[in-house]
């Protein structure tokens, strides 16, 4: 079972989620200056926040493991 949804339908108040791009595969991100960046190392940016296509798919965060506080 999957809970990829369309991009369309992802969160735009800055909350986080799970992306899915074809190019990086999937990453956390949020909503941010009309896109959704992908924040990773990548040499040729010294590891600052790249832009790549939109993502395709998205999905929730799952909930934290109970730790037990």
């Amino acid at each position: 079972m999957t809970n990829w949804q369309p991009i369309e339908t992802a969160p735009k108040d800055g909350r986080w989620f799970i992306a899915y791009n074809p190019m990086t595969g999937p990453y956390g991100t949020c909503y941010r200056e009309g896109q959704f960046p992908f924040y990773g190392w990548a040499p040729q940016t010294h590891g600052c926040g790249i832009w790549y296509p939109t993502p395709t798919h998205w999905q929730p965060f799952p909930e934290a493991p109970d730790v037990g506080r």
